[in-house]
């Protein structure tokens, strides 16, 4: 449904409705708003992304890739 199609939608409803749905709405953004849902948003963001680059499937790469040895690195 178009932008559009829900205003004329809820222009429809009588005027309790319209305002529960306005107080929800309301609700729902400022939810979205707070810096600590904002935080966990990236948090979880950040996790997944970790996840998928070093997950337990991750390859083992061999000594023989490395094309310039780090002098300072002590392997263990």
């Amino acid at each position: 449904m178009l932008y559009q199609e829900l205003v004329l939608s809820a222009k429809k409803l009588p005027l309790e409705q319209r305002l529960s749905l306005m107080e929800i709405l309301a609700q729902s953004l400022r939810a979205d708003l707070s810096p600590k849902a904002e935080q966990e948003d990236w948090r979880q963001i950040s996790v997944q992304g970790l996840s998928a680059a070093y997950g337990d499937d991750e390859p083992a790469y061999p000594a023989s890739l490395i094309k310039e040895p780090n002098p300072t690195y002590e392997s263990k």
